[in-house]
């Protein structure tokens, strides 16, 4: 039995990763005092006995942060906010090199109380799925890159994504309206829609960090709107299906990356 506490840090949401001869953990941490997430974390466990080969403490990276919040605008609320919470894994990949990719979510639950026209009391819950965290470690545990991309979606309908992690890079497969945003420091946020407008967008991570997208399918050339959330992905074959539906219509989509 191993154990993973820190007299330092914050430790929340490891994901445990094993292929033929590795056994690993990986999640997020901050500082202990504040319970907020401000880097990405690696134990390196022995398979046999549990006991930790090493570990890993990377704090998130200046390009990730700027990604976030922006240069200069961005400071201020960097600084209140003191980390990031409530952050949800989507999937955790350990490579065949021993690279790990990591791919995670803000996601939360709001709930809001009102009275109808006749004086009764409702509540309504609102799932939020917001910014993509993006980052490949190395096989010791350092950070390779690390991106977040903006994105702010409300139901559960057609937000959130799939990802698929093909040797360097990293694709995401999202819903997005047409009016991809461009916003400071060379940022792109990608902006709610409904999924009768639903286009069908992939996101790529390149070895370098560098990310790019393309629309794939647009909603006037569909019948149907994907299931990006539920995605089932196939690394060897490099694919990835997403089932589409709307009314009575039904689809399941097979797509190669090359």
């Amino acid at each position: 039995m191993t154990s993973f506490k820190s007299q330092e840090h914050y430790i929340e949401s490891l994901h445990l990763l094993k292929n033929k001869d590795r056994l690993v953990c990986v999640g997020f941490y901050g500082k202990k005092e504040e319970y907020r997430l401000n880097g990405v974390c690696m134990y390196d466990i022995n398979p046999e006995n549990l006991e930790t080969n090493f570990n890993k403490f990377n704090n998130f990276s200046d390009e990730f942060m700027n990604d976030k919040y922006g240069n200069r605008e961005g400071k201020k609320k960097r600084k209140k906010e003191k980390g990031i919470n409530n952050v949800d894994f989507k999937g955790v990949y350990l490579m065949g090199n021993n690279d790990i990719v990591v791919n995670a979510e803000e996601f939360y639950i709001t709930t809001h109380s009102y009275t109808d026209a006749n004086g009764n009391w409702n509540t309504r819950t609102i799932y939020h799925y917001n910014d993509i965290m993006a980052m490949r470690l190395d096989a010791d545990g350092n950070i390779k890159w690390a991106r977040n991309i903006n994105k702010a979606q409300v139901g559960t309908v057609n937000s959130s994504y799939t990802s698929l992690p093909i040797e360097e890079s990293t694709h995401f497969f999202i819903n997005c309206s047409d009016n991809v945003k461009k916003i400071s420091a060379d940022r792109i946020a990608f902006k709610q829609t409904s999924s009768k407008k639903s286009n069908l967008y992939v996101i790529s991570i390149d070895g370098d960090g560098n990310f790019d997208y393309k629309k794939l399918i647009d909603d006037k050339e569909s019948k149907v709107y994907y299931k990006v959330n539920d995605g089932v992905i196939n690394i060897n074959n490099q694919s990835v299906f997403l089932l589409g539906e709307r009314k009575r219509n039904g689809r399941i989509l097979k797509l190669q990356v090359n």
